[in-house]
C-alpha cells in the first residue's frame, strides 16, 4: 500500500494532474457538506475550515519548496539552465536526448545546442532511432559529427541500469536531477551495447 499512495502522490502525476483537480475536488465536497441536513453546524464549519487550512498549507509549501529548493523541482528550469551552461562552457553542441528534454535544451541555448530526439523515455533505449516528433527532418537521415552526449533525466527514465546507451558514456555533469553521459562520436556510444 505505502508504494501504491509514493507512486499516486509522487512525480510528475501530483503536478499534472492531481493538483489540478483539487479545487473541483473541493468545491464537491462543500456543496455536499452544504446539501446534507445535518443539525450539527459546528462541524460543517470545522470541515470547511479544515479544508480550506490543508489548501492554504499545500500551496505555501509548494511556493517556497521551488524559492528555496529550485534545483530539486520538477523539470525546473535552475537546473536545465545549469545543464545548458556546462555544455556550452564544454563546447558540446549536439546530442541525444528524450522527447521531453530536447527542446527544452534547444531553447535554453537559444539555438546553440542541437538535439536528437530517440524516444519518448531512454529506459531501456539501446539504439539511435529517432522519434520525429518536433525536430529537424534532417535528424532522420544523419546522426551528430564528432564529440556528442546524452541528456539524461533520472526520474523520466527509471535508472541508469535500464539505459543500454549509457554504458559507454562517461558521466561529467549531475545536478540531482539531470545527468550528462558524454562520448567521443556516435560509433563510441553504440560499441557494444545489444
Amino acid at each position: 500500500m505505502g508504494s501504491f499512495i509514493d507512486v499516486l502522490f509522487s512525480g510528475l502525476l501530483l503536478s499534472t494532474v492531481f493538483l489540478t483537480l483539487i479545487p473541483f475536488a473541493i468545491s464537491m465536497v462543500v456543496i455536499e457538506i452544504e446539501s446534507e441536513e445535518w443539525n450539527y453546524v459546528a462541524i460543517k464549519k470545522i470541515i470547511v475550515a479544515v479544508i480550506a487550512a490543508a489548501v492554504c498549507i499545500c500551496s505555501k509549501a509548494s511556493v517556497e519548496g521551488e524559492q528555496t529548493q529550485p534545483k530539486y523541482a520538477w523539470h525546473s528550469s535552475y537546473s536545465q539552465k545549469q545543464a545548458v551552461e556546462y555544455l556550452l562552457e564544454n563546447e558540446y553542441y549536439q546530442g541525444f536526448g528524450s522527447f521531453w528534454q530536447c527542446n527544452v535544451l534547444t531553447e535554453l541555448s537559444n539555438g546553440q545546442i542541437e538535439m536528437w530526439d530517440i524516444g519518448w523515455s531512454l529506459d531501456g533505449k539501446n539504439n539511435l532511432e529517432i522519434l520525429e516528433w518536433l525536430q529537424l527532418l534532417e535528424h532522420a537521415e544523419s546522426l551528430p559529427i564528432g564529440k556528442t552526449f546524452i541528456f539524461y533525466n533520472k526520474v523520466d527514465d527509471r535508472g541508469f541500469d535500464t539505459c543500454p546507451l549509457l554504458k559507454n558514456g562517461k558521466m561529467v555533469f549531475e545536478n540531482g536531477y539531470y545527468y550528462i553521459f558524454v562520448y567521443d562520436s556516435v560509433e563510441e556510444m553504440l560499441e557494444g551495447v545489444e
